[in-house]
This record gives structure tokens, sequence and C-alpha cells, in this order.
């Protein structure tokens, strides 16, 4: 049995150095295969040999040692078979001489001893045997079964360590076999190397990096040829923007811009028509020259400087020929006596020649350009040099094309709801790049959009109705609350509310629940079930956007939780400007005059602006902010790219980076979205004025919340609560009873004419002079901004109606206050306990 063990053990040395052979193998085999692997391309074939080659061998390899293992099991069963008989030969034999009797005769014993010792000497012999093959190397051991069974040397004994030393030295072997084979692979592949192994490792050092220059050199002239292939195409657009010019300068009038008195005034007056043809071959030939860009490109296609010359034609180039736009709004003239008017440039229409351009070369490029995604869900931005807003001005202008021609096609196609008309309309985009071209595009713009649908388009065609939109969390629960029932309990508004939220962390399910029992046809609403808040990342201000998008409203009225009417907000739905746009804004306070970030960062992201823009307070530098936020009215059926747009400034990246660290959080999101995508807007021309009280102090001051006015100038809503001064911290309820228009109707061209243009402008429509002309306009009404309190303008007080349900919204909202506090602390509240009409 000890000559068993010792065998096992030499199996299991065996095993070791075999499963070391198979892995030094492996590693160089696969050494080989990542030597090969840099080769060029042209050796991929041969590469390709060597590796199953390798493959073979190192299968062979196993074969063998799977062989080896096997012959040695067999060789340890009959060992063990022999012992065994051994053994009971051995038992017989004592048994038989035990058994013997004591007067045996002597020549018996005699005998039985000679076979004894016999038999001993055959066991000595084959231990013998087994010690001597034990002791031998591993290069000696026979594959196939040896029919003496090994012996082990005793640990530590010299024949041990012999056995270790020639284990060490088999393995160190096979590893150099191994490597030398590698080599000779890699000799085979590289041409007129010497048979050395130094040499054909340095030849292939040397071969690698003559492959790596080769392929850097083939990539230069990739890129010379590249170089010269957009000139080639650069100087074949300059031609096609000449020719186009020349045609529509024969073929098409050019679109109409209303004149300004600097314009008329420099008409100039040609005597004959000689001069006139000598001036159109002097134009032509400017056209040839100096790249000349047409006026109707200027409108869509404008870039920032630094672009290439190819980049900023592309498209007029292609679409000079046939220039169909959307019509100028035409809106009445007794409607700028009470509203500012944003007119904006004409947008050209998708067309055919558009749908075939997309699969040229400069199609390609273009849409590789615009289809960059700028982040994902997950990705982190830090800095404003990420996000490139002058791109995203001209993919909004080229998306709202596109939309404009996808829609009548979407609305075209069968289907029982809008799920089948998606699915249809991915079916088409198949056959039809623009559509194609266009849900892409509105996957880079607006991923969050496309989140239980295929596109906006289906969310556009549900809209129906008008109705109101707030927006609540746990903090503004009791001024919602207030809010609504003045609506509903003291106007008598029978508009449909509905209430977003941020999910139930943002809104708690009692005070959920609270809300929709309280008044009728309030529906509470989670934007993130509609709109995708992996990419948006709501918070605060930031959701009033993308909750107008998501109500149902066809027509819908943003109104903050903490605003109140004067009169039933359904008045709004009639304002003249508001019918004549689609969307109507309120101004806010003229405050800090003199900043000048908020109209630069615009003009530098587009210079496709309204007409709106050169009499804005921002643009004019007479007030740092433009817009009230408080209330909105967006008609979606319109307007609805226009609301895009606004989202689009208040995405996570966009706002937390750029848009709300230039201005003052959502505000100026709305009007300047409209810019981006050149879509009209009126503004209410009245500004931010006050409601409360007289100040202590001055009885030509009132102070309290910020007042708006409706366009024949009575007050129609105030924004910021009902204490005295909220934002100081001085939580006094008002006591309303007056109130006073704000500052901003003045011009102030006397700050203009520091502008050379600018002046010659002012003095050519005031029909001046000089500078020293221009009359000093009336001092503006000023604010004090810490102690929220307007002077300067004339004092009004409230109708006896309006100071009723001013001062009554005060009771409903100390019981809102009372209500928020019992849900707090989790005590039972009856939402329909209150009579809300009298508190």
């Amino acid at each position: 049995m000890e000559n068993n063990q010792d065998v096992q053990e030499v199996l299991n040395t065996l095993s070791n150095s075999i499963s070391a052979n198979e892995s030094f193998a492996a590693s160089i085999a696969k050494a080989a295969s990542a030597v090969v692997a840099m080769e060029s391309s042209h050796f991929a074939e041969q590469q390709q040999k060597d590796h199953e080659q390798l493959q073979r061998i190192a299968e062979q390899h196993q074969q063998e040692v799977r062989q080896e293992q096997q012959q040695q099991q067999d060789q340890m069963q009959q060992e063990e078979q022999q012992q065994e008989q051994q053994q009971q030969v051995e038992q017989q034999q004592e048994q038989t001489q035990s058994l013997a009797p004591q007067e045996q005769d002597p020549t018996a014993a005699l005998q039985a001893a000679v076979i004894q010792d016999e038999q001993h000497q055959q066991v000595l012999q084959h231990i013998a045997t087994a010690t001597a093959e034990a002791e031998s190397t591993l290069a000696t051991v026979p594959i196939t079964a040896s029919p003496q069974p090994p012996a082990k040397a005793a640990v530590g004994s010299a024949e041990w360590h012999k056995i270790r030393r020639d284990n060490h030295k088999e393995v160190e072997r096979r590893r150099r076999e191994n490597i030398n084979e590698g080599i000779n692979d890699i000799a085979k592949i590289i041409p007129s190397c010497d048979k050395n192994k130094g040499s054909i490792l340095r030849e292939a050092v040397k071969y690698i990096k003559t492959v790596l220059a080769e392929n850097e050199r083939l990539t230069s002239e990739l890129a010379v040829a590249t170089t010269a292939k957009h000139e080639i195409e650069r100087y074949l657009l300059e031609k096609s923007v000449a020719e186009a010019t020349i045609h529509s300068l024969n073929a098409h009038p050019p679109s109409y811009r209303p004149p300004t008195p600097s314009r008329m005034i420099n008409l100039p007056r040609l005597p004959t028509l000689r001069v006139a043809f000598g001036c159109l071959i002097v134009l032509c030939f400017l056209a040839f020259t100096f790249q000349f860009q047409p006026s109707f490109a200027r409108g869509r296609w404008n870039t920032q400087d630094g672009e290439s010359y190819e980049e900023r034609q592309r498209f007029p180039a292609e679409r000079a020929k046939s220039r169909p736009t959307v019509p100028l709004l035409k809106v009445p003239d007794q409607l700028y006596l009470t509203h500012d008017v944003a007119i904006p440039e004409n947008i050209p229409v998708w067309t055919q020649e558009d749908t075939d351009m997309l699969d040229t070369t400069i199609g390609f490029d273009m849409k590789t350009e615009m289809l960059k995604e700028e982040y994902g869900k997950t990705q982190v931005l830090k800095s404003p040099d990420q996000l490139n807003f002058s791109e995203l001005a001209r993919s909004e202008k080229i998306y709202k094309a596109l939309w404009n021609h996808v829609y009548p096609i979407y609305q075209k196609l069968s289907g029982r709801n809008d799920r089948e008309k998606e699915k249809a309309l991915i079916q088409l985009a198949k056959t039809h790049p623009e559509i194609d071209f266009f849900l892409r595009l509105e996957k880079r713009l607006f991923p969050w959009v496309q989140y239980v649908r295929q596109s906006s388009l289906s969310l556009h065609s549900t809209f129906k109705g008008r109705g109101l939109v707030f927006c609540a969390g746990n903090g503004q629960f009791e001024f919602v609350v207030t809010s609504i029932q003045s609506v509903r309990s003291r106007l008598k508004s029978t508009l449909p509310i509905q209430v977003f939220h941020m999910g139930d962390g943002d809104l708690s399910p009692p005070r959920q629940d609270y809300l929709r029992q309280m008044a009728a046809d309030v529906e509470v609403i989670d934007v993130t079930n509609i709109l995708d808040n992996d990419y948006l990342r709501l918070g605060g201000w930031a959701i009033k956007p993308f909750a107008m998008l998501a109500s149902s409203f066809e027509e819908v009225m943003f109104v903050d939780a903490d605003a109140y009417f004067l009169q039933d907000p359904a008045v709004l739905f009639q304002d003249p400007g508001y019918l004549a746009t689609g969307a109507l804004f309120f101004y806010d306070r003229t405050l800090f005059a003199g900043w000048a970030a908020g109209s630069d960062w615009l003009k530098s992201v587009t210079p496709d602006l309204s007409s709106f823009t050169r009499i804005s307070r921002m643009f004019r530098r007479t007030s740092a902010h433009e817009q009230e936020s408080g209330v909105v009215l967006i008609n979606k059926k319109t307007r609805f790219l226009g609301l895009m747009g606004t989202c689009k400034m208040n995405g996570k990246w966009e706002r937390d980076l750029v848009s709300h660290r230039i201005f003052h959080g959502d505000k100026e999101t709305f009007w300047i979205g409209f810019e981006m995508t050149q879509e009209p807007y009126v503004f209410m021309r009245n500004y931010g004025g006050v409601i409360g009280e007289l100040r202590p102090d001055n009885e030509n001051s009132v102070c309290g919340a910020q007042l708006h006015q409706d366009h024949r100038g009575r007050p129609l809503w105030w924004n910021g609560g009902l204490y005295r001064n909220k934002n100081s911290g001085v939580t006094r309820y008002l006591d309303f009873g007056y109130w006073m228009t704000g500052g901003g109707h003045q011009k102030h061209r006397e700050r203009d004419t520091n502008d050379p243009e600018a002046l010659q402008e002012i003095l050519n429509e005031m029909g001046l002079k000089s500078r020293d002309q221009i009359p000093q306009e009336p001092k503006d009404a000023e604010w004090d901004f810490d102690e929220s309190c307007l002077a300067g303008a004339r004092v009004n007080m409230l109708t006896d109606r309006e100071k009723t349900l001013a001062n009554g919204y005060v009771g409903i909202d100390k019981i809102a206050r009372e209500e928020g506090r019992k849900i707090s602390v989790g005590e039972a509240v009856n939402p329909r306990g209150h009579n809300w009409e009298t508190v």
C-alpha cells in the first residue's frame, strides 16, 4: 500500500507539471496572436493560418497529456492488483507454515525456506526496479505504462531534490520550446529575416514601426485629399450661389422688409435705366467675386464667425432657386397701441429640393453635425462651453421647417389612434429621408418628449379645450389652495384646472388628495409620467414650461401658486394680442438699468431676432428684467414649437449652465425660447406695478405685491402672495386698497446716442438734426426693491369690489395654512368642510 501512495504522489507531480506546461503554452499562444494582430492588413490571411496552426499544436499537446494521464492511471490499477495478489500468496504461506507439525522433515523445511527466500528476492527486485525508475529524469519517463510501480524518495532526501530539479528543468525546457516556436512563426511572417532569435525580434519591432508609420502617412494623405475635395466643393458652391442669385434677381422679387426712416432717407434715386442696367452687371460681378449671399438666405442659415464658407452656404446654394416662405404675421394696427408685438423673420418651408439634398455629401455632413448628441441621460456637464446655443438655434429653425412639413403627412396617415399613426410614420420614414431626419433631430433636441410616444406629433394631436395650469410642491401647498379657491369660489371661474408636481416626494399623496377634493374639476398630475425626467431632472422653476407642455389643454394659461386675480382669468383668452399671435406675456418690473449680459448673449447665439427685440428694455439696457412669468398664455395648437423652444431652455444642463445663470430663473426663457424658434408673441404694454397699501412715511408711494393690468389698464392679477413683503420676512397680511403702474413706457432715446447708427435712426425718426435736440424724457417710476415699494407715478385706489376680493383672499389663506399644518402632523382634514365663498 505504501508503494501505491508513492505512485500516486508521483502522478500528482506529473499532473501539476503538465498543467503548468499548458498554462505556458496558452500564454505563448496569446502573445504570438497579439504580435501577429499588430501587423498590417496585408498579412491578415497569414495571421489566421498561424493562429489555427497554434491552436492545432495546443490541442495535440493537450491530447498527449490526457493520454499520458490515462496510461498512468491504468498502470496504477495494474500495480494495485499485483500487490493484492502478492499479499494473498504471503498470507497463504504463513498459514501453511504455522499449521505444519514441529517434527517436520528438515529437507521439506529447507525447501520451503528456499521458496520463501526466492519470493522475497522477487519482491526486493520489484521495489529496486520501481526506485530506479523514480530516480530517472522526466525526459526519460516512457509514454507507455511501466510494468513496475515507481518508488517515492523520502522528503528532503537527495533523490527527492533531484526529482524536483528535473521537474523544473522539464518545465523550462517546454517553455523555451513554445517561445522558440512563437519566434519561428514570427520569422515566417517577417520577410528576409535571419534565423536568430534576437534578430527576429528586432526585425519584428522594426516591421511594426514601419506599418504604423505607413498608416500615419496614409491618414495624412487622406486628410489632404479631403481638404482638396472640400475646396473643390466650395468653388462649386460659389458658382451655384452666384447662378442662384442671378436667377432670383430675374425671377423672384426680394422678400418684404418694413422700411425704417434711415432706409427710406438713403434710397437711391437713379436717373436712367442705363445706370440701373450697369448696377445690375456690377452686382452680378460681385456675386461671383465676393461670395455674395442673397437676402433670402440670411433669415435661416446664419452661422457663427469662424465657420467655413462651405458651411455658411450649404442650404442657400441648394434652396436659392425656389424660396417659398411662411408669410409674415399680420396684426391689426390698433394692436400696437396696447401691446408690443414680436414679428419673426420669415422661416422658409421645407421643399422637395431640401429632401433631395439630404442624400448628397453635403446633406450627409449636415445631418452628422446636427444629430451629434451633446449629452446623455447620465452624463454630467460642468462647463457652458460644452453647450453650443448657436448650433441649437439653427437646429431648432430647421426642426421647425421639418415639423411644419411632416405634421400634415402625419394627419393624413390611416390609423384608429395615435399609436397606429406613429407606427405608420416610422414605417414611412424608411423610404422618406426627411421624415427620418425629422424623427432623429427631434430625438436629439427634445429626447424627453419621446418617452411614452414616438414623436411630438402624437402629443400635439391630443390637446383640447382651455384651462389653467398650476405647479406645486409641499412648500407651495398653502399658496395653491388659496389661489385655486380664489378662482373657483370668489371669481366663479369654470375653467378646468390641472396641478402638476414631480412625484410623491415633491407633493405628498395626502396633499394631492386634498387638492382633488376641495373644488370641482381639479386634476393633479405627475409630470414625470408624461415626460422623461431622466433627461430633465426637474427642480424649482424649471417645471413650469414642461407642465404647460404636458397639460391636455390646447389653450393653456399657466398661473403661479402665489398669483391672484381680480378678474375672471378667462378674460385673457379674449385678449386682442393673444388672439392675434397665440402667445401673451407680461412685463416684469423695470429694475437694474445698464445690464448688458442678457442682450449680448442673445445676439451672440442667434442673429435672427424678431421686431420686438429692438424696442425691448433689455436691449435698450433700461432694465435687467423683461418678463414676469407668473401668468403665461400659449395656444399650443399654433405656438407649439415656441413652447418646445422654451422647454429646451429649461433642460437640466441648459438651465444650470446657461439660461438660469444669465437670467433670473425661468422668466426670460419664455420669450427667448420663442425667439430661438422665431415664433410670434406679444407683451401686454403695461409694466410691473404694485398693489397693496400706502407707505407710512410717504403717501405718494405704494408698497406690496407686483401688479399687472389688462389691455384697458385696469388691475388684473398680482404675483407675490398676500404678505407685506415675503422676500424680506415680513409675514403680516397686506391691507389692499391702492395700486400704482410701473415705469417702463419711456424709451429714453437719449441713452442710445453713443451708438452712431442708433443715433442716426433716432434723429431720422424724430426729424431732428443733432443729438442736442433730443428731449430728455420724464423720469420713470422707481422701485425701492428691498421694501417692495414703488414711487414716482400716480397713486390709484382699488374699487370696492376689488378691495373685497383682495382682502377676502386673506381669509382663504388662513384656512389653507391651518389645513397644511394639520396634514404635516398627520391630522385628519376635510377639504369640503369649509364654506370657501364666505370665509
